[in-house]
């Protein structure tokens, strides 16, 4: 009997060691590609398009891995085309001498460029996520806006460029579509 407890007792331990061994490579072969996956994601954040996820089998996990690669790749091909116009609009903006500056429908300028900062004496970058008047001071600039929206029309007026001052520019002032 003793005998047969021992051998129980081994063929039980036997067993066990196995159902672990087992599930360790059964967890390493699902965690795997999902930790892996992670850390893709992870990079993706900091804009770094160029890892994939290595596909090793053809199950479910697999897939999700071939679809994130696809979807990596579109994402860096978007991003270089937004990137590429940005480049194109910022050099467009920077070689016109008449100045632009647009606002979104909630008067938040969205856009600015050199020539229209230096008209109203204040700088590009800072007034992006500003309201228009807040940013250029400017009543007359304001009431146009005012009107341009409410009449859905281009509007051109002439009006001074800061308060008390003798130098009138001409405006034109005009919606933005699909705004």
């Amino acid at each position: 009997i003793q005998g047969l407890i021992r051998g129980a007792i081994f063929v039980g331990v036997l067993v066990a060691g196995i159902s672990i061994l087992f599930a360790y490579f059964v967890n390493r072969a699902i965690a795997g590609p999902i930790i892996d996956l992670l850390e893709v994601v992870r990079r993706l954040k900091h804009r770094e398009f160029g890892r994939r996820v290595l596909v090793r089998s053809e199950d479910e996990i697999g897939q999700l891995g071939r679809a994130f690669n696809d979807l990596s790749e579109t994402l860096e091909e978007l991003f270089d085309a937004i990137s590429d116009r940005e480049r194109k609009l910022d050099a467009i903006l920077a070689s016109m001498s008449d100045g632009v500056l647009a606002v979104n429908m909630q008067r938040r300028v969205i856009l600015a460029n050199r020539s229209v900062a230096d008209m109203f004496n204040i700088d590009e970058q800072s007034i992006i996520g500003k309201n228009q008047f807040e940013a250029t001071r400017n009543t007359d600039l304001s009431k146009l806006l005012d009107d341009t929206i409410d009449s859905g029309e281009s509007i051109v007026k002439e009006i001074k460029a800061r308060p008390g001052s003798e130098r009138t520019i001409a405006v034109t002032s005009s919606p933005l579509k699909n705004q």
